[in-house]
């Protein structure tokens, strides 16, 4: 038996850029879901997908899909969903993803347990898939799973309960029903939400993060949200399992080192100086010292720790790659004049 629903109302937006068999298979577990949300939007990626695909229908739940044409993929698919969306929360996720059967009641559930707390503006739900051994190891060994520092830049692991790390080392939020949730300082585009009003406040999505691999579009608009005062919460209980597929056409993360690398770079450059994240003077400092740090982690990664014939060349590549992607940061943050380019 279903949940009833009830206000507000929840838009499930679904990013399609992969194979029909692999949205047939997320539709599948939508069909579980012990609750439905209010609308399910779906955007086609036509430059990856090379077609939309026909949509199933469910009761009580209207369905609609948009072709998205161009070269800007995510943050742009984003702002056309926002635009056609009549929900008041917007739930993003990916379409290479399987939901918990209970992950839409329990969403439910925390925006009754947090209405009225208007600090809120986003929250990101529990990613799970799989992870080796040894990186789950140095997850734990950190006072937090999701931070941004100076060197090591802006740093995630999404499939965590609130028992593996001490509330201490985060700022909470107690929500009506007595329960913290750790503030985070960004989400996840696998698995995210936002309320529409505060999207709207920042204007969605930086539009000019759509440039490569689109890094850093979806946790963005967090450092937006926070400069209007609102925050970001953690909450396990809304969980799916990323299956993490690649694109049809498309090209996986770390496929071409050295050009992710330059879009990596270039679009954490844009995200902290325009948002003045996390300060005005800090925001300059951490890219600073984050693309000197990534020339060698860059290299270290294309070359490994041995040196050979071929380690001058990477040695350079990595440098020209990274100092590109800054400059090009750069460039687009005078250009734009540190304005977001996003909803009019």
């Amino acid at each position: 038996m279903r949940i009833i629903t009830t206000k507000p109302k929840i838009a499930l937006i679904i990013l399609a850029g992969r194979s029909k068999s692999n949205l047939i298979r997320c539709f599948e577990s939508i069909k579980q879901l012990d609750c439905l949300p209010d609308e399910i939007i779906v955007v086609f990626d036509i430059k990856h997908c090379g077609e939309p695909y026909e949509l199933p229908s469910l009761d009580n739940c209207r369905i609609q899909g948009i072709n998205y044409i161009g070269q800007g993929a995510q943050p742009h698919m984003r702002n056309i969903a926002i635009s056609y969306s009549k929900s008041d929360y917007l739930w993003f996720i990916d379409d290479d993803v399987y939901l918990e059967p209970n992950s839409c009641s329990q969403l439910r559930l925390l925006l009754e347990n947090i209405s009225g707390i208007n600090e809120i503006g986003g929250i990101v739900g529990r990613i799970i898939e799989e992870t080796e051994e040894r990186i789950l190891k140095s997850f734990k060994k950190w006072k937090k799973p999701v931070f941004v520092s100076a060197l090591r830049g802006v740093v995630g692991y999404f499939n965590w309960e609130y028992s593996d790390y001490t509330y201490d080392d985060h700022e909470l939020i107690i929500s009506r029903s007595g329960k913290a949730y750790p503030i985070v300082p960004f989400t996840q585009g696998t698995n995210m939400i936002f309320s529409k009003e505060a999207l709207l406040c920042v204007k969605g999505f930086d539009e000019d993060l759509g440039s490569g691999y689109s890094s850093y579009e979806d946790g963005e608009v967090c450092f937006a949200m926070e400069k209007k005062g609102c925050k970001t919460i953690y909450c396990n209980e809304i969980s799916l399992r990323h299956l993490k597929l690649p694109r049809v056409g498309g090209v996986a993360r770390g496929s071409a080192d050295f050009n992710f690398a330059q879009s990596l770079v270039r679009n954490y450059a844009i995200s902290l100086l325009k948002n003045d994240y996390p300060s005005r003077l800090k925001a300059p400092f951490f890219v600073l010292i984050y693309g000197l740090g990534h020339i060698l982690r860059v290299f270290l990664h294309t070359n490994g720790k041995t040196l050979r014939k071929e380690s001058l060349i990477y040695a350079l590549k990595s440098f020209y790659y990274v100092t590109k992607g800054l400059c090009m940061g750069l460039f687009r943050v005078v250009k734009t004049k540190g304005i977001r380019i996003g909803l009019s």
